[in-house]
């Protein structure tokens, strides 16, 4: 008898993000389909999770380069030629019925895997891994980071347009037609791209895009995607078939507590609802004033603050550590940790601005009945991102809000209707 070589094809992206959301619709795959999966750059410790067969009994694990960034053009042209032959070498070893990525925009080795699985002719969708914002904002935070030009300089901002422009025109030579060349690949065409900040995830050549919720698929609507390729579904970690997995991967027990959990992100600038720049010593100061606050008005409970992963690059993190010694009630928790497993354990979770971050999301999505809060006290730029109560996430701009919110029992709960509840069921009815 011939073995059976078809697969599912799946990469893996981000691991962050590959831990959060794809590796649920991984694991329900695997429950009834053969799943070979791309590993770009996933730990030991996640591919370990991932060899357990009694989770994924019909997995087989293909890892590909990911290069170390500092290494330059050299350094991602080699991680492209190299990923190109192993993707090339998949396709013709086994035959694949489905690629399943975390978009058809994001990166070439995603352009290229489906174009490739176009070919082929194979069913080709795309799966939302994190919060998604319309991609012209997205865009135009991007361009602030970027100004260069001081802004009371005649025609700054015609002169900063044209420099913006420049840069995204060059980072798309580079990476879509001159490290394909290099690899003696085609070149990627497609004017939808991150590479651009032009459209968005289900842009190009995936059949269908399926996201987290209704309010998502308007985002992608906005940003460009044709709404026929967009579809709902439930996040993975919500529905009962997924919690084996969820309980392997978060199996940190916390004791039950009277607690606060505060979400604070790291990012490298930030600006007001103005576009202008807010300096980064004020934004320091605003902060450490935002948490010495809520130590205050809620010092019977405990603050549980939990730092993006990237927060221990930054000198900000341990100014505002060094600062807030003193309040008993507030711990730090380990960045370099998930923050998914401290959800059952508190009452609530407080998103420090710029409110825009996924944590927000699936806590509101495993926990409906918890109350999640966006703060939005200075007017930041991507701060009012849940000012209209998407996903029943409570909107503050003022301390009092923010207290009237926590004190009032009447938690928001938004009811959400999918179009599908799982991957499978989806694969059984669209394919």
């Amino acid at each position: 008898m011939q073995k059976d070589n078809s697969y599912i094809f799946f990469y893996s992206h981000l691991e962050r993000h590959f831990m959060s959301t794809l590796i649920g619709h991984l694991y329900i795959l695997c429950r009834k389909h053969k799943v070979l999966l791309f590993s770009y750059g996933l730990s030991k410790k996640s591919l370990n999770i991932l060899k357990n067969k009694n989770l994924f009994k019909n997995l087989l694990i293909v890892n590909i380069c990911k290069s170390d960034h500092n290494q330059g053009l050299l350094g991602q042209v080699k991680e492209f030629k190299d990923n190109v032959k192993i993707f090339d070498n998949c396709f013709k070893q086994y035959h694949c019925k489905t690629l399943i990525t975390s978009s058809d925009w994001h990166s070439l080795n995603e352009l290229y895997l489906m174009r490739k699985a176009k070919q082929k002719k194979s069913f080709r969708i795309s799966i939302q891994e994190s919060v998604h914002v319309d991609t012209h904002l997205r865009k135009e935070w991007f361009a602030l980071e970027k100004r260069k030009l001081a802004s009371n300089l005649f025609f700054s901002k015609i002169l900063n347009k044209i420099y913006v422009f420049i840069f995204f025109f060059l980072k798309y030579v580079l990476f879509q037609i001159i490290i394909p060349l290099f690899a003696v690949r085609l070149p990627f065409f497609t004017m939808k791209t991150q590479f651009l900040w032009s459209g968005g995830s289900g842009s190009n050549q995936s059949n269908f895009h399926l996201v987290f919720s209704e309010y998502e698929k308007n985002q992608y609507i906005k940003s460009g995607v044709n709404k026929e390729k967009l579809l709902t579904i439930a996040h993975p970690f919500t529905i009962k078939e997924s919690k084996p997995l969820f309980d392997l991967l978060f199996p940190y027990k916390f004791k039950e507590s009277d607690s606060i959990l505060v979400s604070m992100d790291f990012i490298y600038d930030h600006f007001y609802k103005n576009k202008n720049s807010y300096p980064k010593n004020e934004k320091t100061k605003d902060t450490i004033s935002i948490l010495k606050n809520l130590s205050i008005m809620f010092k019977e409970r405990n603050i549980l603050i939990k730092p993006h992963p990237e927060a221990i690059h930054f000198d900000t993190f341990r100014s505002i550590i060094s600062e807030l010694e003193e309040f008993e009630n507030i711990e730090f928790l380990d960045p370099t940790i998930p923050i998914e497993p401290f959800y059952s354990s508190v009452d609530m979770l407080i998103c420090l601005p710029p409110a825009f971050s996924s944590s927000l999301v699936f806590f509101k999505l495993f926990f409906p009945e918890k109350n999640a809060i966006a703060i939005d006290f200075y007017n930041e730029y991507f701060g009012d991102v849940f000012k209209n109560g998407e996903y029943g996430i409570s909107y503050v701009t003022s301390l009092g809000s923010l207290k009237s919110i926590v004190e009032d029992k009447d938690i928001k709960k938004e009811r959400f209707n999918y179009d599908f509840q799982n991957i499978n069921f989806f694969l059984q009815t669209k394919k």
